[in-house]
């Protein structure tokens, strides 16, 4: 393949992973403590999070289809 056909992480993505990471290992801090380590403000955290919860609804939705076909195929 081609190496311009893969997929890039934009620096947004980047930012959202590493909040996840925070928001696990400092989960006993609230988002000021966690933007403060971060070096960002409390509405960034709070974008970062509002993100990652999409995603993961995203995720449940296409797992949930999987399982689905997956029943109807085995029966």
């Amino acid at each position: 393949r081609d190496l311009h056909s893969f997929p890039t992480r934009r620096s947004s993505d980047l930012f959202v992973n590493r909040t996840l990471v925070m928001l696990f290992y400092y989960e006993n801090r609230s988002f000021k403590e966690i933007a403060y380590i971060l070096g960002k403000s409390e509405n960034e955290i709070d974008q970062a999070v509002n993100m990652l919860s999409t995603r993961l609804c995203r995720i449940r939705k296409k797992l949930y289809v999987m399982i689905k076909q997956d029943r109807n195929e085995n029966g």
